[in-house]
């Protein structure tokens, strides 16, 4: 889905997710409180017109969500799919100079190379995935052939699919 968008819209979602809660996705603004497409679209410092183009590709591909909060309001959530706040240990230090440099970054480049970062930091970990899935695949394979072949040689075909996996993951 990424990669379907424009490089300008990745930059731009790459920069909200300095503004989300903590293994939430909510979006908020600076004093904590939940954020309208307008914060964002002052937060990103873009035209209305460019929000709205922006808000359409978030939401139809439910990249943005609308959901309700724990009070029962709607607010703006990114899908855990596409941030990377779920994904890190719970040190929020680590989070906090992740954020902060991403802030910086965000101002000194313009949205559509920050978009790049994005994408290429997608790609990298779409790749992982794959190739993850790929030697589970292949672990299945070469157990069902160990297992027709003796138990010596199941044991070395299950070690060294085992050791091929831990150099990619």
């Amino acid at each position: 889905m990424i990669l379907t968008l424009s490089t300008v819209h990745c930059g731009h979602l790459l920069h909200l997710q300095c503004y989300m809660e903590l293994f939430t996705g909510f979006l908020i603004r600076e004093d904590r409180e939940y954020s309208t497409w307008d914060d964002a679209r002052k937060v990103l410092d873009i035209r209305k017109r460019s929000i709205t183009d922006f808000k359409k590709a978030m939401l139809d591909n439910d990249i943005i969500e609308r959901t309700a909060n724990e009070d029962g309001e709607v607010v703006l959530r990114v899908n855990p799919r596409y941030h990377f706040r779920n994904e890190l240990p719970e040190n929020k230090r680590v989070i906090k100079t992740f954020t902060n440099r991403l802030k910086e970054m965000a101002e000194e480049l313009k949205p559509h190379e920050v978009g790049m970062v994005y994408k290429l930091n997608y790609c990298r970990i779409s790749i992982r995935i794959r190739i993850r899935s790929a030697l589970i695949r292949l672990n299945v394979i070469l157990r069902r052939l160990g297992s027709q072949r003796g138990s010596k040689s199941r044991s070395y075909v299950i070690s060294q699919t085992q050791r091929c996996h831990g150099i990619f993951v």
